[in-house]
């Protein structure tokens, strides 16, 4: 009997790390290379995407896992959207999965807003960001260039709408904080949701890709303007050059600078925007959201 295929999509900074660490030690499965998987479900725009080539690629790994007695997955964090583009193609992508897996089965991790957001902004000053926190998180949206969007954390919109595209029966939503209190049973529930044992020599309470330290989050900021390298993420280059780079490192040294707290300032600016998504969520998932640390109530 074929087992059924699994899509794990994030959210980012919701233990995608660990999951995918995960899923590489577990010998009963199939864990398809994320990077092509990245490219056939993300990449194309809409006129380029070539459904067919998506479809038979992931036949073709649904009949190695098959023959192996294997569960298939395929697990990359941006397949739920891109947090520094306000996860705007999330519904794009999963019409996809709809198309070329519809009788996968959907796992997505979710995590405390306030402290999701705290860390997205985190990933996005290791990645080169300059921005400060309430700039990043409250960028002006005149929809001319897509930017962080908090509402995307609404997360009952997106499970919903993976309802409707697969079947509720089809929809898994594991928490982050459940990871964090009781790591030995979050995987081992994972390890029979996949249909296997819990793989010898994992170690659970294993945190991967940490976030990074607040004492250097200040000094970060201010050092990503001169560094050399090209991205998307810090346009315009204010100071190119890496002699002012290390430069700006050593005064950063010197003369310790402080910005606030990414926690302070998530819980300043969004506390109490998401009570009502997840008062909904509770209900659809019949889970105690208050419990683990959500906000629900007025």
């Amino acid at each position: 009997m074929t087992k059924p295929t699994f899509v794990h999509i994030g959210y980012t900074k919701a233990a995608s790390s660990t999951l995918q660490a995960f899923f590489s030690s577990c010998t009963h499965v199939h864990h398809v290379d994320r990077s092509i998987a990245f490219k056939l479900l993300t990449s194309p725009n809409a006129f380029e995407w070539d459904e067919t080539a998506a479809a038979d690629f992931f036949a073709q790994q649904a009949d190695e896992a098959s023959s192996s007695g294997s569960t298939m997955v395929i697990s990359h964090e941006r397949l739920s959207g891109n947090p520094h583009s306000g996860h705007y193609d999330d519904t794009l992508i999963a019409q996809r999965i709809s198309k070329v897996l519809p009788e996968s089965h959907l796992l997505i991790s979710i995590r405390e807003q306030l402290a999701l957001i705290a860390s997205i902004y985190k990933q996005y000053l290791r990645i080169g960001g300059t921005m400060t926190f309430r700039q990043y998180a409250m960028t002006t949206r005149d929809y001319r260039v897509p930017g962080f969007d908090h509402s995307k954390y609404e997360y009952h919109h997106l499970i919903k709408y993976y309802q409707g595209l697969l079947g509720t029966d089809h929809v898994h939503v594991t928490l982050v904080e459940d990871l964090a209190s009781d790591p030995g049973s979050y995987f081992q529930s994972l390890s029979s949701l996949l249909e296997g044992p819990l793989p010898e020599g994992f170690d659970p309470s294993t945190v991967h890709n940490p976030a990074e330290p607040g004492s250097s989050l200040a000094s970060l900021r201010r050092t990503n303007r001169y560094r050399s390298d090209p991205t998307s993420i810090r346009q315009p280059q204010l100071q190119p050059g890496e002699p002012l780079g290390w430069a700006s490192r050593l005064v950063s040294t010197l003369l310790p600078c402080s910005d606030p707290r990414p926690e302070d300032e998530a819980k300043s600016i969004f506390s109490g925007h998401f009570r009502d998504s997840n008062r909904e969520l509770a209900t659809m998932l019949n889970i105690d959201l208050a419990a683990k640390g959500y906000e629900t109530s007025s």
